[in-house]
């Protein structure tokens, strides 16, 4: 019994395994353990446990996840979830979503390092011989909706196998060329600075200043940034 993870009275679909078989409901006794799940059935007026009606090994089991219900589903089948694996799709109805969650957090976690655990799935059952999610006739078809991330809540990396990191490649392992260092900022120009003029210029007008190069000026006045009045060393 120490062993045992838990158990829980359920009510199982039947499987369908062939075109033919009947489609049922019945209620078993599951029981998961760290390396199957495995169901019985049930005496419910003695409440013991009989004969093993099935199992599923844990390494197995390629998804778990909840399903949609079916229209006009009765009350005790508001709550599906399944189990995939070879041989298909296993539904099974919880009592209350809280006992679902229950069994879907335990679930995921044992079957967390299993490696063929699948990306997408079908959240509507396989009735009638389709999917009911996207009609496909297949029942070993692919999935048709991704999970949020690997297996519903674990994602690729929960995989036990590390993965060296990819070599750099060449512009990674050139040494990064130092930014050059910015010029000082020049302090703002304003009436009374004195300045150097860097060029020559020979004034159109009576009213211009004749600049010589190298020599200093005085800013008189600054009307815009084209036109300043200033004056040299001889007034």
């Amino acid at each position: 019994m120490s062993d045992n993870l838990l158990e829980e009275i359920f009510i199982k679909r039947s499987q369908q395994k062939k075109k033919t078989s009947p489609l049922n409901f019945k209620e078993r006794l599951f029981i998961l353990t760290l390396d199957k799940i495995a169901y019985y059935d049930y005496d419910l007026d003695k409440g013991k446990k009989k004969g093993l009606k099935g199992t599923v090994g844990i390494d197995k089991i390629k998804c778990v996840g909840t399903v949609q219900p079916e229209p006009c589903a009765p009350a005790e089948r508001l709550y599906p979830f399944q189990i995939i694996y070879d041989e298909g799709p296993l539904y099974i109805f919880a009592k209350s979503d809280e006992v679902r969650k229950q069994w879907l957090h335990k679930l995921r976690h044992v079957v967390r390092f299993n490696k063929d655990l699948i990306q997408k799935y079908h959240p509507c059952f396989w009735m009638d011989g389709m999917w009911q999610c996207c009609q496909q006739e297949v029942k070993q078809a692919m999935g048709c909706r991704m999970l949020e991330n690997k297996n519903g809540g674990v994602s690729k990396g929960s995989r036990r196998q590390s993965r060296k990191p990819l070599p750099p490649t060449p512009e990674e392992e050139k040494p990064l060329r130092p930014l050059p260092p910015q010029p000082p900022e020049q302090p703002a120009l304003s009436a009374g600075m004195t300045v150097v003029a860097e060029y020559e210029y020979t004034p159109s007008t009576p009213q211009d200043l004749e600049l010589r190069k190298d020599e200093e000026y005085i800013i008189l006045e600054m009307s815009d940034s084209n036109w300043w009045r200033a004056r040299d060393k001889y007034g």
